[in-house]
């Protein structure tokens, strides 16, 4: 835990003295991980229907997840995905995030149009997987259980 130089506790990030207000959009909250979402529910007692619902949901979630997983991995060596991880610690301590963080990542290290395809497909594939799942969680769990879990009040709808 970290204090700042008054005395308040700092809940994450660094302290800097600017002031509140500083006419900033509010930020959006960061959804939480699907994987962590799975993760959450073994602390929420489910009812009977609530499991026989979710169980068969979760299994194929993971094994799509780890399907995509490992054709990425087919098509990305061990030494890029190491490149990779380095750039994006030295790239989040520097404070980036989101599309600025993927952007920094992929051209930290070199790829080839493979490659490069490959990791975008990975993402595409996450992306809609985790939707999916998102949707079926929201749906099957109650306001209290949903928030135990991490996922938001409302569904976002999705772009075209």
């Amino acid at each position: 835990m970290a204090f700042s130089p008054d005395g308040k506790r700092i809940v994450s990030g660094s302290y800097d003295n600017k002031k509140k207000g500083s006419g900033k959009k509010k930020k959006k909250r960061t959804p939480v991980s699907v994987a962590n979402h799975l993760t959450r529910l073994a602390k929420i007692k489910l009812t009977d229907d609530q499991k026989n619902k979710l169980e068969p949901i979760s299994k194929d979630y993971s094994e799509r997840y780890t399907r995509a997983r490992q054709k990425f991995e087919a098509a990305v060596d061990e030494t890029t995905r190491k490149a990779r991880v380095e750039a994006e610690k030295k790239f989040r301590a520097k404070g980036h995030r989101g599309d600025k963080l993927r952007q920094s990542i992929d051209n930290a290290v070199e790829l080839t149009r493979v490659q490069k395809a490959a990791i975008d497909i990975f993402r595409k594939q996450k992306q809609e997987l985790d939707s999916g799942l998102r949707k079926v969680l929201w749906a099957a769990l109650n306001e209290k259980e949903r928030k135990i879990v991490g996922l938001p009040a409302k569904l976002e709808e999705e772009s075209p």
